[in-house]
C-alpha cells in the first residue's frame, strides 16, 4: 500500500514505533513520521498536527531545558516555549512552505530552531525591559548629582536650537515631570 493511501491513524502508529525504535537506538524508518508531518503542515490536516505535536512535544520540551538560556528565563516549565515552537513550525512550514523540507531530519532542526528562538526572544525582551529602565535610572542620576550638568545642556541646546523643545526636555528630565503635566502646563502646544 502506498504511503499517501493510509490512514492518519495508520501513519501515526507507525510514526510512534519508529520514536520508540529511536530512543531505542535501533534501525528506523523516517518515511511514516515525515508523512505525518506532510499531512499536518503542507496538508494542513488538524488530526495529523495533533499526532505530530503528542508525538514530538517531549523531544521538544527536552530541547528547551538543555538550551543554556532556559534557565535564565525563570520559567519553572518549558511548555510555553514548546507551544510557541509549534505554532511557529506552522506558520513558517505550512502549505508550499512544507515542500522546502525534503526529510524528517530538517524538519525536526527547524523545530528546534524554533524553540530556541523562543527562549532567545524572551530573553531579549527581558533585557530590553531591564536596560530601558537602567536607562531612566541613569538619566535621573545624570541630571541631578553630576558636575557636568552644564555641558550637557549646552549640547542640548547645540542639538535642539528651538526654545520650546529645549523647555520640554528641561521639564521632562531635569524637573522630572510627567508628560501629562508638561501637556496640562502648555495646552497651546497640543497637536
Amino acid at each position: 500500500m502506498e504511503m499517501k493511501q493510509l490512514s492518519i491513524d495508520a501513519v501515526t502508529q507507525r510514526c510512534e514505533e519508529e520514536t520508540e525504535n529511536y530512543r531505542r537506538k535501533l534501525a528506523v524508518d523516517t518515511r511514516y513520521c515525515f508523512e505525518l508531518f506532510r499531512r499536518a503542515l503542507e496538508d494542513q490536516v488538524q488530526d495529523a498536527y495533533t499526532s505530530v505535536f503528542r508525538i514530538y512535544q517531549p523531544q521538544c520540551a527536552r530541547w528547551v531545558r538543555s538550551f543554556a538560556g532556559f534557565a535564565d528565563t525563570g520559567e519553572p516549565s518549558p511548555d510555553g516555549f514548546v507551544s510557541e515552537a509549534f505554532a511557529r513550525l506552522f506558520q513558517e512550514l505550512r502549505g508550499e512552505n512544507f515542500k522546502q523540507f525534503p526529510k524528517l531530519e530538517s524538519v525536526l532542526a527547524y523545530l528546534k530552531r524554533c524553540a530556541v528562538t523562543a527562549i532567545l526572544q524572551q530573553l531579549r525582551q527581558r533585557k530590553a525591559v531591564q536596560l530601558e529602565d537602567e536607562a531612566g535610572e541613569n538619566i535621573e542620576v545624570t541630571f541631578e548629582s553630576t558636575v557636568e550638568t552644564e555641558q550637557i545642556w549646552e549640547r542640548i541646546r547645540h542639538l535642539l536650537p528651538d526654545p520650546s523643545d529645549q523647555a520640554l526636555v528641561d521639564y521632562r528630565f531635569r524637573q522630572g515631570l510627567m508628560p501629562a503635566t508638561i501637556a496640562s502646563m502648555h495646552p497651546e502646544r497640543r497637536t
